[in-house]
């Protein structure tokens, strides 16, 4: 008897919340019952212009919404009172409850996002940048839409909270850059490339550990300053490590005048051209020669480094014989990225 009691208690306080917020079900049922009744005072008026279940639908949601079309209208004096006192009261209270109820939600999931809490784990192929520092990182953005097509989704997990996140990308706030569910919420389960560039060597290698066991198969770069740490990183995963090139940078400038400027070029997208690369496809076996003279003659680009699947850094300028089988990374220069599809493999294999 006790817990029956308990039960209709919770019944009743559930039953009590869900009216009191109007939730998409209480709206619902309370639809249908307002329109059954009406429907049924309007049977007992003989209305029967307005019953039949078209008709009666169509007069109910033009009488509910406030459109009155005027082209049906109740022809007996209790079908006008249930109308007016009934039909017309609850159904336009019941309309803007909807109403109110579609632009809370609109606006609770777009105030949600904005803050940070949404949740992208459905975006399939998206790239996800880990890590947040302004300047640094709309310069990211900058270089990946310009290197990408413009239509990419690029998600920003960030660890702190941005008040005015770019408009060109989904931002997430984390508790920590290697939290799986924060991890998860950011999409990079699903993700096609992955960039980790925290604070400092401590938090890019466990965020990029994190992401390593969330998406093997993703393409993660993870940037360091200390190359020790980039070397445990690879250790464990199969992650691409990106380490502080600034020292050598330096002699380079001194050395050679200019050559700082030349390389920071390269490794821009948004400069007048840059190095890209492509994968060769499976059943290919070409010479280096003839990818470069296919490209020179074809694309109007420059080969300038290629890496056999079974070796872990490109060969730059190697012998007219090297040959590049499946597998095979090639880098050119260019000034606008070549896609897979815009490249004729088996003429470039056929070039003399």
């Amino acid at each position: 008897m006790r817990s029956n009691k308990t039960a209709l208690q919770r019944f009743i306080r559930k039953l009590y919340v869900d009216v009191g917020e109007m939730r998409w079900h209480v709206l619902a049922i309370a639809t249908a019952i307002h329109a059954s009744v009406s429907w049924k005072m309007l049977v007992l008026a003989k209305e029967d212009t307005l019953t039949e279940f078209s008709t009666f639908v169509y007069f109910y949601m033009t009488t509910s919404t406030t459109v009155g079309y005027g082209d049906l209208s109740p022809q007996t004096e209790a079908g006008r009172w249930i109308t007016i006192f009934f039909i017309m009261i609850g159904g336009i209270a019941l309309f803007t409850s909807v109403i109110a109820k579609s632009v809370a939600n609109i606006s609770s999931y777009w105030r949600r996002n904005m803050d940070g809490l949404g949740n992208y784990a459905r975006l399939i192929g998206a790239t996800v940048i880990v890590g947040y520092e302004p300047n640094r990182t709309k310069r990211m953005i900058d270089e990946v839409h310009a290197g990408s097509d413009q239509s990419e989704k690029i998600v920003l997990m960030a660890g702190q909270n941005i008040i005015d996140p770019d408009n060109r990308v989904h931002y997430v706030q984390a508790s920590s850059l290697a939290s799986e569910s924060d991890l998860r919420r950011a999409g990079v389960e699903n993700a096609a490339r992955v960039i980790v560039y925290a604070d400092n060597d401590e938090q890019t290698l466990a965020a990029a550990l994190a992401v390593a066991a969330l998406n093997p198969a993703a393409h993660l770069v993870a940037y360091f300053v200390n190359a020790q740490s980039a070397q445990l990183l690879k250790k464990h995963t199969r992650a691409e490590c990106v380490v502080s090139t600034s020292v050598e940078l330096v002699v380079r400038a001194m050395q050679d005048p200019g050559a700082s400027l030349v390389m920071s070029a390269l490794s821009s997208t948004t400069e007048n051209a840059t190095v890209y690369s492509l994968r060769l496809p499976d059943g290919l076996k070409i010479s280096y020669l003839q990818a470069d003279r296919y490209l020179q003659t074809e694309k109007r680009a420059n080969l300038i480094a290629a890496k056999p699947p079974t070796e872990d850094h490109p060969t730059f300028n190697p012998g007219e014989d090297f040959v590049l089988s499946s597998g095979s990374q090639i880098y050119f220069i260019r000034n606008e990225r070549l896609k897979d599809t815009e490249i004729d493999w088996h003429a470039m294999a056929s070039t003399a």
